[in-house]
């Protein structure tokens, strides 16, 4: 019979932060279940670092070369994150919005104004992004 001591403190491989026993947590395939890590190598993390990993990265990309915790710690698209969750309490939880996994959502908006100028039908279209 295996004993389980609670008192020992989970730290999260990404962050480097405790992760409370009342915080959501979240276990990370190093490769994804989808390409084959079904079985294999896992991590314990926040959930709120676990999320963040699959917000920035296909699973492709986590398969191929992100399948290591050291490796997700050097990637400069996670270093902001990590730069910053390092400043928030070991419990704390934020919303994360999910642009089109990967890619940077622009908006196209075109305005076109209809208007009378000296009795003359004009139009005048704006564009922003």
């Amino acid at each position: 019979m295996k004993l389980k001591n609670k008192n020992i403190k989970k730290i999260c491989p990404l962050c480097d932060r405790v992760i409370p026993i009342n915080a959501p947590q979240s276990v990370h395939h190093l490769i994804p279940k989808s390409k084959g890590g079904k079985g294999g190598s896992t991590v314990l993390l926040h959930h709120i670092c676990h999320k963040q990993i699959h917000l920035m990265f296909k699973e492709k990309e986590l398969a191929k070369s992100l399948n290591r915790i050291e490796d997700l710690k050097n990637n400069p698209k996670l270093q902001k994150f990590i730069t910053w969750i390092k400043k928030r309490p070991p419990e704390f939880l934020s919303r994360t919005y999910k642009l089109n996994k990967n890619k940077i959502l622009q908006v196209l908006v075109i305005f076109t104004i209809f208007f009378s100028f000296e009795g003359k039908k004009q139009f005048l279209t704006y564009m922003t992004l």
